[in-house]
Formats: C-alpha cells, structure tokens, sequence
C-alpha cells in the first residue's frame, strides 16, 4: 500500500511521522508517546503537537484557525487521515458526550486511586466490626477523613 502525503508537504516531516505510525486497513495506530488520554504526541520544531492533527496536516491540508481535529472513529491513537475531519470545540464535545468518553473516572479507574474496590469492602467490615477509624487510615495510606467519607458513602458509594 503506498501511502503518499498531500502535494506540497513536508516530506522529511512525512517520513519522520510515518515512522511512528502502524499503517493497517483501519485504524492507523500512533506506536510513540501518547499523553494520559491516549492521544499520539508529536515534536515539530520545539513543540508537542497532537499527532492526529499532524496527521490531518500532512494528508489533508492546513486546519481553519479555532478548529479541532475529531476522529469518525472513536479512537484517540488513530492517525489514519480518513478518519479524521475538522470541526468546533463545541462538535468535539457533543461528540465526547454522544460517544460516553465525557464521564470523570471513579473508584479504581481514577489515576489517583489510593484503594480498590476490595480494600474499601474490608474497610468497611472493618468500621462494622469496631476497628478504629485512626488505625485504617494508617493501614492503608489515606487520612481519617477519607475513611470517614468511605463509612457514610460519601465516597467509593
């Protein structure tokens, strides 16, 4: 499959990006560095750049100043220039929204999670059986307040 950037690209950028690419007939996958929400990173010059809007760039053309680049396809490390198109801020959000992506992690999905669903269970097995509230805190890394929370399911409900 020969695989060829728009008329006037930057050719030596081409190559660069597409060597970090993993070209298949759907989704192309982003293979280098990817930011905590799974979208491929790209230096250009001295700056980090979205590798998906690189992608648009060297395929597509040049993005209208103000607009984002969206995926048809859902998936943040895809760079396949056919599933990538140019719409509004407020496009990309009814589209996270539509596609469920706009929900805050919770529990033991969130990248702060000091518990499991498991440790908060015993915890309050724990409180039920008489433990001090103090001493769980202790024994598993968190303050008297969070257990506290946990008890009366302000948190982990």
């Amino acid at each position: 499959m020969a695989i060829e950037p728009r008329t006037g690209a930057d050719m030596k950028l081409f190559h660069r990006f597409m060597s970090k690419v993993s070209v298949s007939d759907g989704c192309w996958d982003w293979t280098a560095f990817r930011n905590h929400d799974g979208y491929g990173m790209f230096g250009v010059g001295r700056k980090a750049v979205s590798a998906h809007r690189v992608a648009f760039l060297l395929f597509n053309g040049d993005i209208p100043a103000g607009l984002c680049v969206l995926h048809t396809c859902d998936r943040p490390a895809c760079v396949n220039p056919q599933h990538l198109y140019v719409g509004t801020q407020l496009q990309n959000i009814r589209d996270r929204v539509e596609r469920g992506r706009s929900r805050a992690p919770i529990g033991e999905e969130h990248g702060m999670a000091k518990l499991t669903r498991a440790d908060v269970e015993m915890i309050r097995a724990e409180i039920a059986a008489g433990c001090v509230q103090e001493r769980l805190a202790e024994r598993y890394g968190v303050t008297p307040t969070t257990i506290s929370a946990i008890k009366v399911r302000r948190l982990w409900r």
